[in-house]
């Protein structure tokens, strides 16, 4: 499953991942840290499910951020066939220093799918003579 290469911040990894892909679905996603320490997880259900366009769920935090009451994710996706802009947007959030954790996991993880998903560029390289 590829989402198990790209979402964990740094320093976790994806445990079991549970993903009901329809409007009211669940989902659920465990993480370790390979250090050891104690497991958590992010949850949630799915509000809207319109692929390959857009995609909005819950989000709550089993085993971390305790303090941090359920928010919103919204995903929308905008491209072709050689590229797409994804927009995310997470709101909800009860105070400023917990978005700003929040913004740091998602850029890292988005960074983490650019790569995934970005063909490696041969610098140097030239076209084949035909």
């Amino acid at each position: 499953m590829a989402l198990r290469e790209w979402w964990c911040p740094p320093g976790w990894m994806a445990g079991k991942i549970e993903v009901d892909l329809r409007v009211g679905g669940i989902y659920r996603i465990a993480m370790t840290r390979p250090a050891g320490g104690a497991p958590v997880a992010v949850s949630g259900q799915f509000v809207e499910v319109d692929p390959p366009d857009r995609l909005v769920y819950t989000w709550c935090w089993e085993g971390a951020f305790t303090e941090m009451p359920p928010t919103l994710v919204s995903l929308q996706l905008e491209g072709s066939a050689e590229e797409t802009l994804l927009t995310l947007r997470h709101e909800n959030f009860v105070d400023a220093a917990l978005r700003h954790q929040h913004r740091s996991g998602w850029i890292s993880a988005c960074d983490r799918l650019d790569r995934l998903v970005t063909a490696p560029i041969m610098l140097g390289a030239q076209p084949a003579a035909k």
